[in-house]
């Protein structure tokens, strides 16, 4: 725990400290931090130096969510993404994937009853992690572990309920990693479940998108 608040206070000492604003509503102030991670995660330089203050803002002011820290450490690994120094991509990585790794934790201690968007607080956490992990380079060794939890996700009792965006969110992503791992046949079926789990959400629309001209 100490290491991960170290971590946390380098960032912030590095140029990313949290301006103190007044306090949003959890929900209202998560639903704007994903939106600018979501723009970050697409490749968005500018968005992870937005993103990740707005995180460590709500940490601070609502503590003890893992789903937060897990962005957290999300974005620290899309730091090492866009540095240009080789030393930096290496200890951005390591600290992003180090502050994931405790949110993990975190989340495997909490019950299924801590909601965020409506979606299990755990799920959540695990949904963050394998996108990045799928993210990484090979030689990280996050590609399997980034399956396990995919698997973790749609394995979990309570999946076909949850909201259609996560849900076709989840797919997608996985649909990607099986893609990366040079899997074609996983690639398209997993592209067709994101599809039919939320054909009106925006991941279920991309998938349609890359399914074309493939027949959904």
């Amino acid at each position: 725990m100490n290491k991960i608040a170290t971590l946390c206070g380098l960032l912030a000492i590095g140029g990313f400290t949290v301006q103190a604003t007044h306090a949003k509503d959890f929900d209202a102030a998560y639903k704007d931090a994903i939106a600018t991670f979501t723009q970050a995660a697409g490749g968005n330089t500018d968005a992870v130096e937005k993103a990740l203050p707005m995180f460590q803002e709500i940490d601070q002011h609502y503590p003890n969510h893992p789903a937060v820290l897990a962005h957290i450490g999300s974005l620290t690994t899309m730091m090492a993404r866009d540095s240009l120094l080789p030393w930096n991509k290496i200890r951005y990585a390591e600290n992003g994937l180090d502050i994931i790794d405790h949110a993990l934790e975190l989340a495997a201690n909490n019950t299924d009853t801590t909601m965020i968007r409506n979606v299990p607080e755990s799920l959540d956490v695990k949904l963050t992690a394998a996108s990045t992990f799928s993210r990484m380079p090979r030689f990280f060794n996050r590609w399997g572990q980034a399956e396990r939890l995919y698997q973790a996700i749609v394995d979990a009792a309570r999946f076909a309920d949850l909201p259609a965006e996560f849900r076709a969110t989840v797919w997608l992503g996985r649909a990607q990693h099986a893609n990366q791992r040079g899997n074609n046949d996983l690639y398209l079926a997993y592209l067709r479940e994101a599809y039919t789990a939320g054909p009106q959400t925006q991941p279920g629309r991309h998938a349609a998108e890359l399914l074309n001209p493939v027949k959904i």
